[in-house]
């Protein structure tokens, strides 16, 4: 008996946080969406694109680009 007393207080917090949600989404009162949570980490900031590979092509467009300006011979 101390076992199922124990298990219904450790779940009952659970059960009651998912019968909520429930009826708040029924109501369409759900105000909470996945989307408001960003993925970050702490002292990194969010974890956006990564702008390196955008980078090192324009880099390389802006060397060609200075390589085709040149002189002959220099």
């Amino acid at each position: 008996m101390a076992i199922f007393a124990a298990t219904l207080v450790l779940l009952s917090p659970f059960a009651l946080t998912i019968t909520l949600s429930w009826i708040a989404r029924r109501h369409k009162t759900f105000r909470i969406h996945l989307d408001q949570f960003r993925v970050a980490a702490p002292l990194g900031g969010t974890f956006a694109d990564d702008r390196d590979p955008q980078r090192q092509l324009r880099e390389m467009e802006v060397i060609r680009s200075r390589h085709l300006r040149l002189p002959p011979g220099t």
